[in-house]
């Protein structure tokens, strides 16, 4: 299925003072099923915060103007070929550079951001 991805993450963090750790896991499917039509299934779970648990429903209002056909098919007609990646170096990636700051407060507590 050329026009979908599949995510996966896990995750580890532990403060600076060591007062907070927290550990999870993210993954989340997305797919183009009709021209200009997206879905984005995903799950968040974390050891001591809260879960979640979404969906997103996107449209391209060009390409469903405009009539526009996708190069790759829903489905390949081969499950797997190896090919050269060569040409796909400078293709654009999804990253994500989250950064928690922490900060030790007066009367014994600590307070985190993201």
């Amino acid at each position: 299925m050329p026009r979908t991805k599949l995510y996966g993450k896990i995750m580890e963090w532990t403060g600076q003072t060591g007062d907070f750790s927290e550990k999870g896991l993210s993954y989340s499917f997305e797919g183009e099923f009709l021209t200009a039509f997206f879905l984005k299934l995903a799950a968040e779970h974390y050891e001591k915060s809260h879960n979640d648990n979404f969906f997103t429903f996107r449209v391209n209002p060009v390409d469903l103007l405009l009539g526009r056909k996708r190069e790759k098919p829903f489905f390949a007609k081969k499950p797997y070929e190896l090919a050269s990646m060569l040409d796909h170096k400078y293709d654009k990636v999804r990253r994500e550079n989250l950064i928690r700051k922490e900060r030790r407060v007066v009367g014994g507590f600590t307070v985190t951001a993201s």
